[in-house]
């Protein structure tokens, strides 16, 4: 007879007779084994013995006989075994029946009496690289963009937006340019968003090196880049709206998100670019505002990075403009026809090498609220304006201006506060301090 394990989860005493003030009783107790050398999976023993002491428990001395050992056999172990589909019915491309069991008769298969489960697992549609991949190591794979062309026309597309949805849809395996064919503008009507998951491989441009021979018209917002995405590279565009609402962007970028620009103008922008915790590297660079108010041409903001060399900014309230402990690094840069040319605030950096303010409306240079600036070779000129009209220097609450081989000459009329410091535009250091 096999005991439920309940019963031997302790030691159990069974009684054989009244314990009443009468003779001590012989009474019988269950042991349970641990797994061992006597019982590799465990069991029980069963003693017998005379409870001398009346206290219901069969001591040690009490038991002078014990049965053998009854050991527990192996549990029993579930087996995996499969079969093969044919392709049909539920697995259109075939697959495999796995069933779950116990091989009782120890034969390393399960007989049907033997199965406790089975599913079916079904085989993919096999895939198919030239629908799922594009690009390889080796070679760049171009997409062309052109009005009117036709869906059977292989790896050309009639708008970007097409393009970029191809694209999205697959892995890219190596650089994938998107050549936007030159002619009459493209007309949008919305924004193009820049998410893709490969994204640093790909390059959007315009098929001449003219960049004003490609043009992409917005109704407001152009370009714009979530948190985290990356752009290989944008070149040869002019990118312009016809519908400023008073805070349209050229191109706006998210936390982690970057992309580099190579000859690309925006029109006609509130705001030209907004690096707000993302990044954007490049040269050539031309932005134009348009609109009153804070109107900003090329904006890092919130941590955000913008490395730009030989660019220009006209007719901005912000020319190059870093704030929110942000850098702008603006080598060789223009701002014409802008309120502040060069800003630096709220703890950010601004870099000007070789880099000139032309009519600005208030301050040249500014550095403003524990913010730093470093111009090499730097100098502020009067265009057709004639000049900056408040000063060409301005440096304020606990900022810094370091001037590098420009000579004072360079620096114009200079306005500072007593907790700031300018350095390199020659003495005395504020030759106009603000009141």
């Amino acid at each position: 007879m096999v005991l439920p394990r309940w019963l031997l989860s302790a030691p159990l005493v069974f009684s054989l007779g009244c314990a009443v003030d009468v003779a001590p009783q012989p009474i019988l107790a269950t042991d349970v084994l641990a797994a061992g050398a006597e019982c590799p999976n465990g069991g029980f023993r069963v003693r017998s013995g005379v409870d001398e002491d009346g206290n219901d428990i069969l001591d040690e001395q009490e038991a002078p006989a014990s049965a053998p050992a009854v050991c527990f056999p192996p549990p029993a172990e579930m087996v995996i075994d499969s079969e093969v589909l044919s392709a049909g019915g539920d697995c259109p491309n075939g697959g495999e029946r796995v069933h779950v069991g116990v091989d009782t008769d120890d034969d390393g298969t399960l007989a049907a009496g033997e199965i406790r489960s089975s599913t079916d697992v079904c085989f993919p549609d096999a895939p198919d690289p030239a629908q799922n991949f594009i690009g390889a190591a080796t070679g760049d794979v171009v997409l062309t963009v052109r009005r009117g062309a036709s869906s059977g026309e292989p790896n050309t597309f009639a708008t970007l937006e097409a393009a970029l949805e191809h694209v999205r849809a697959r892995r890219l395996l190596g650089r994938v340019i998107i050549e936007i064919t030159a002619g009459a503008p493209y007309e949008f009507t919305d924004a193009v968003i820049l998410d893709v998951l490969d994204g640093i491989r790909v390059e959007i441009r315009g098929s001449s090196a003219d960049a004003s021979q490609t043009v992409l018209r917005f109704p407001g917002d152009a370009f714009f880049l979530n948190a985290g995405y990356r752009i290989g590279a944008i070149r040869n565009l002019t990118v312009e709206t016809t519908g400023d609402d008073g805070s349209s962007f050229g191109l706006e970028l998210r936390q982690g998100s970057s992309v580099t620009l190579d000859n690309v103008t925006f029109n006609n922008f509130t705001f030209g670019m907004e690096a707000r915790g993302g990044s954007v590297a490049g040269t050539r660079v031309d932005v134009t505002c348009t609109g009153v108010g804070f109107r900003t041409g090329v904006w890092a903001n919130e941590n955000g990075r913008i490395d730009l060399s030989d660019s220009m900014v006209t007719n901005c309230n912000f020319g190059f403009y870093a704030s929110n402990g942000s850098t702008v690094r603006a080598d060789g840069g223009v701002a014409r026809n802008c309120n502040f040319g060069f800003r630096a605030e709220n703890g950010s950096f601004l870099q000007a090498n070789g880099s000139r303010a032309e009519d600005s409306g208030f301050d040249g240079f500014s550095v403003v609220n524990n913010s730093s600036m470093l111009a090499e070779q730097w100098g502020n000129s009067n265009g057709p304006g004639g000049g900056n009209v408040r000063s060409d220097v301005s440096v304020r609450d606990g900022s810094t201006l370091r001037v590098v081989d420009s000579g004072a000459s360079m620096c114009g009329t200079v306005t500072c506060d007593v907790d700031s410091q300018v350095r390199g535009c020659g003495e005395p250091t504020c030759n106009a301090p603000i009141e």
